[in-house]
């Protein structure tokens, strides 16, 4: 397994790279020995989340400490399941939402946790703003990569807008195509939204400070789009 092979593309890698990646890699090398897929290790991951967040609920600062360590190894099987995809040639659409739906589902489950501890309200907009804030980052990265590339900044593409791999075939994932369908439509109702919301703003605001809108692949798009408020969270 090539280590190229596994880094996802990211204008930005500081913190994920120092902290969460080489421990990631070493999993990831093994898992591809084992022929292990991807998405079973999204599936671990998300437990791992459920378990943390069982956790919280609890009163006892120790089942704290221990939902930490979980939340801990649960980003190391966050960075791997991807990284596994990529070396092993076996990225999906469905993998891509499979990831981002059960992710939201541990912060969902994290921030009910919390709400036992305090006011509900609160939680839930806490919920609602870690919400907006991965959404922004994962839209200002993709409008970065689509400065550069020329490509329109289209409100409304899939957060799976990236280059996908063809879809599962039935052989590797029996009942894959229900489950994709499934998948697909919670990120239309959810995701798909503010995706929309974030590049219409992202549209309006260069038109108020340029008095136009943006050219696809323009000088001006990618100084607009920069590094600077990129992948900002990772």
């Amino acid at each position: 397994m090539r280590a190229e092979a596994a880094v996802k593309g990211r204008p930005r890698h500081e913190l994920s790279m120092a902290l969460f990646r080489p421990p990631a890699l070493a999993l990831v090398r093994a898992l591809a020995r084992a022929g292990v897929r991807p998405e079973p290790v999204v599936v671990c991951h998300c437990l791992l989340g459920l378990a943390a967040a069982a956790l919280v609920a609890a009163s006892s600062p120790t089942a704290w400490l221990v939902a930490a360590a979980l939340l801990q190894l649960k980003t190391v099987l966050d960075n791997a399941d991807g990284a596994l995809a990529r070396s092993t040639d076996t990225v999906t659409e469905l993998g891509r939402y499979l990831d981002t739906v059960l992710d939201f589902v541990v912060n969902v489950a994290l921030f009910a946790a919390l709400a036992a501890h305090g006011p509900w309200a609160l939680s839930a907009l806490a919920l609602v703003v870690l919400t907006l804030v991965l959404s922004w980052d994962f839209n200002s990265e993709w409008l970065y990569k689509a400065a550069r590339s020329g490509a329109a900044a289209a409100p409304g593409a899939a957060r799976a807008a990236e280059p996908i791999a063809e879809p599962i075939a039935a052989e590797q994932a029996p009942g894959g195509g229900a489950l994709l369908h499934g998948f697909r439509g919670f990120y239309q109702v959810v995701f798909e939204p503010q995706d929309r919301l974030v590049r219409r703003l992202d549209t309006a605001l260069f038109r108020l400070a340029g008095g136009s809108d943006y050219a696809p692949g323009s000088p001006e798009r990618a100084a607009w789009s920069d590094m600077l408020s990129t992948a900002a969270l990772v």
